[in-house]
């Protein structure tokens, strides 16, 4: 299967993207979406919404995320 990797956490998707993400998942059969979990209660609610939108839930992948860094240590890490 063909597996998009979204790399940002659960809290920071916006409902509207997460829409267009269900639309690409049903228009491309045998595709997954994984994303960050934070925080853990996430996944549920990912799989909740994805069925609300006609996208089985296991279609939705949903990885532990361990944040611990700040966006300025990610901008130099980027910048190096």
């Amino acid at each position: 299967y063909l597996l998009y990797a979204l790399f940002t956490t659960t809290t920071q998707i916006r409902p509207h993207v997460f829409d267009i993400w269900m639309q690409v998942l049903k228009r491309v059969p045998g595709t997954r979406l994984r994303m960050l979990q934070f925080p853990a209660e996430s996944e549920s609610r990912l799989h909740r919404r994805a069925r609300q939108r006609g996208v089985e839930a296991s279609r939705i992948e949903v990885s532990v995320c361990y944040c611990v860094y700040s966006w300025q240590e990610v901008l130099v890490w980027g910048l190096s």
